[in-house]
């Protein structure tokens, strides 16, 4: 083999290579963009916040509530039962797991607004 044709030869291979390096990186990346579209497209919906309103009756029988209670003993009071028994009067469940995932859809420890405060509270808090 001469000169020329080993020169020849090893340019080849070098294109080749760097041929074989940038289409990896190129799927490399097309790989990263795609993961990043399914990290975005099914993790959006954590980002959203689903609200019900509802007219809700506090029966002071099931909020343990006194007659003529005071702004203390109405915060305390445990409105879950209350929200609870409402959500299934507005969904009316078929079955006892329709019934679990309704109830699965509220949270405990969502904080209880008292009527009146809950627009100068949105001002006051930071998000």
């Amino acid at each position: 083999m001469t000169k020329e044709q080993r020169l020849k030869k090893r340019h080849s291979s070098e294109k080749r290579f760097r041929f074989y390096g940038l289409a990896s990186i190129f799927v490399a990346l097309l790989f990263v963009l795609i993961l990043v579209n399914n990290i975005f497209s099914k993790g959006s919906s954590a980002f959203m916040k689903t609200a019900i309103d509802v007219e809700v009756f506090f029966d002071p029988e099931l909020l343990e509530l006194k007659n003529g209670a005071n702004e203390e003993e109405i915060l305390e009071a445990d409105f879950y039962d209350v929200t609870i028994e409402t959500l299934l009067k507005v969904y009316p469940a078929n079955t006892l797991e329709e019934e679990n995932a309704l109830i699965d859809l509220f949270t405990t420890d969502a904080g209880c607004v008292p009527f009146g405060r809950a627009s100068s509270m949105n001002r006051s808090t930071n998000h």
